[in-house]
């Protein structure tokens, strides 16, 4: 049987202030959803709507990887199961709050008499989501409606949710000194000239101190190289992991574009092969006791 090289892995750990820093979150983005849906109608334009979308979506779950960080979480499957309440809120609120503009147009136009809290009992939400699935959105010159807009409706939700679960889960996947309760701070060098080839029989004989060697031949390609990424404490000498990613450079019609491929994701160092990392990094050299955080 080949040798394995030692990885990282969470802890399953977390503090208890994860869950009122993701409570915040989603609060939060409830409200945003306010001006997220204020930007949707403004711009009835659907490719657009998509793409806003996305990018508010991305905001939401960069703030709930942020509250994994501050909340210390180690726990994948806590970070999962966070992510869906921080997709549902904003989605739910954004349709509440585009429910509640139409009301008011509605009051506006036709009874303005009427208080909001009358209008919400005779047309209830549950009403006015059928009325926007019949009604749905006009494209050039053609209306789309019915299950169509259930599938719009699917794929913004999947738009949150997919990006909640991958950034909150890779922010729980982190590497972290559990010694100084510390999040590790990254840093890289680039090997010119190499590539997988160099790296794969290293691999598969557990050989991290031959990786660790690894140099930029006399004459390198200039497509390829490999990244060296050190994930070390920084508040101990003891701590440190090492990934390596492939980058090759390719030609896309009239420009180049970088390429980036995994190789080894987060392999325990010992002190010191993260010290022999470290010098090359440039990383400063942490204090000798750890200082618990």
């Amino acid at each position: 049987m080949a040798n394995q090289i030692p990885r990282y892995r969470p802890s399953g750990y977390f503090r208890i202030t994860t869950i009122p820093y993701v409570l915040g979150v989603a609060v939060a983005a409830a409200l945003v959803a306010w001006l997220y849906q204020m930007l949707l109608r403004w711009i009835p334009f659907i490719y657009i709507n998509l793409v806003i979308a996305a990018l508010f979506a991305g905001l939401v779950g960069f703030a709930g990887a942020v509250a994994m960080r501050a909340g210390h979480c180690r726990n994948r499957l806590l970070a999962y199961t966070i992510a869906l309440p921080l997709a549902a809120a904003p989605v739910a609120a954004s349709h509440y709050w585009s429910y509640r503009a139409d009301l008011g147009k509605v009051l506006e136009e036709t009874t303005p008499g009427m208080t909001m809290a009358e209008a919400t009992s005779q047309i209830p939400i549950s009403d006015w989501l059928a009325i926007r699935k019949a009604t749905g959105w006009r494209v050039k010159s053609s209306t789309v409606n019915g299950n169509a807009v259930l599938f719009v409706w699917g794929v913004e939700a999947l738009l949150f949710l997919g990006l909640g679960l991958y950034l909150t889960g890779k922010a729980a996947g982190e590497a972290y000194c559990e010694r100084c309760n510390r999040w590790c701070v990254d840093r890289a060098i680039l090997v010119a000239g190499l590539d997988r080839a160099a790296v794969d029989p290293l691999v598969a004989a557990a050989d991290l101190d031959g990786i660790l060697a690894l140099a930029t031949p006399p004459e390198p390609p200039a497509d390829q190289s490999l990244k060296l990424t050190l994930a070390a404490c920084p508040a101990c000498r003891d701590t440190g992991f090492l990934s390596v990613d492939e980058q090759r450079v390719v030609q896309r019609k009239n420009k180049q574009e970088t390429k980036e491929k995994t190789l080894v994701s987060l392999a325990v160092l010992s002190p010191a092969q993260r010290a022999r990392l470290g010098a090359r990094t440039g990383e400063a050299a942490p204090p000798v006791a750890s200082a618990a955080g």
